[in-house]
This record gives C-alpha cells, structure tokens and sequence, in this order.
C-alpha cells in the first residue's frame, strides 16, 4: 500500500473495535446482526455493515471460508498491542476467541478476550 492510500474503512472500523475492547478490559462482547455497532466518531466511516464487521473478523480468525455456515464456527485473533504509558512501553498479548453463528434466526459473533501477558520496557523513538 502506497503512503497515499488508507487502509479500508472496514479494516479500520475493526481495529478502532477491537482497541475499544482491550482498553476497556472487556473479557465477553457478543454482536447481534439485529443491535447497532458502535459509532467512532474519529473515523472517516463511523460505522460498518454488520456482515462486513463479521467478515473481517472470519479473515483475521483464519477462517477459510465468508459465507454463512450452517453450523457455528470457531476461530481465534492472536494480537500484540501496544501502548504507550509515560516513559514506558506496555505490550500486551491478547487472544480473541470468536464463535460465529449464522444458523440462529439473530445471527452474531461471540468475541472472548483472553489476557496473556503484559511486558513494560523503556519507551523507545519510533
């Protein structure tokens, strides 16, 4: 990707999710294709298409397949966040467990979070 082109609005919906959801600890967040997503004002494209949300997440739980199983699926997001805290640097390692379920008349994705570790070190020029 050139420095002219920004990643897809899609792309960036997810990350700014799935940020919100570690800063805020959250351990369990179930989405319902029926409750509206989050709005994030700071985003270009505030919001997202349901299935375009669930998509997403299938392609970054290495799930081979987009369209609607009959039965749920299970996958998993490995991340390594970081944040700067003062002068130092704090990595976190997060495991995403999510479970799609498109045969139910309300069809979601479970999202579990699972908090591996956190390492601090000096903050460093990037």
């Amino acid at each position: 990707m050139s420095k002219d082109e920004s990643p897809h609005p899609t792309k960036l919906y997810v990350n700014c999710f799935l940020r919100e959801m570690i800063n805020r600890e959250i351990t369990e967040f179930c989405v319902f294709k029926s409750t509206p997503l989050p709005i994030y004002p700071e985003l270009r494209t505030n919001t997202v298409a349901w299935q375009h949300l669930c998509n997403r997440l299938k392609v970054m739980s290495d799930i081979g397949h987009l369209a609607p199983p009959k039965n749920p699926v299970n996958g998993r997001i490995k991340l390594v966040v970081f944040e700067d805290v003062g002068q130092e640097e704090i990595q976190r390692s997060v495991t995403v467990h999510t479970i799609f379920d498109d045969s139910v008349p309300d069809p979601f994705v479970k999202l579990r979070f699972e908090y591996e570790s956190t390492s601090r070190g000096p903050h460093s020029l990037k």
